[in-house]
């Protein structure tokens, strides 16, 4: 009986503290010991960022909502881009780029 109890016992205080820590975890415990991002690793977040707005404007060459700088797109190397009149709705609009610049 005394050895039920001591398990009964190790099992509660085990599930205890698993849900403790379950209940008091925050997600930014997973990054405090990642180093700060420098401006080189993070430019290619706004280059892929600017290529997704590009997505959805009208006509490239000419366009209405550019960012801040343009699009920076190089217009020769747009290989396919799809609308959703072209899609029917049935798929989201989406280009096909190839950067020669950043692989």
């Amino acid at each position: 009986m005394l050895v039920y109890c001591g398990v009964e016992c190790f099992l509660v205080l085990g599930c205890l503290s698993w849900g403790w820590k379950r209940c008091t975890y925050i997600g930014s415990y997973d990054n405090v010991t990642w180093p700060i991002a420098t401006a080189e690793e993070f430019e290619p977040i706004t280059r892929i960022c600017r290529l997704i707005l590009a997505v959805y404007e009208p006509d490239l060459k000419n366009p209405k909502y550019a960012p801040a700088g343009g699009f920076r797109l190089n217009l020769d190397w747009l290989i396919k881009r799809v609308t959703y009149e072209q899609t029917q709705g049935n798929a989201p609009p989406y280009i096909i780029y190839l950067d020669h610049d950043h692989g």
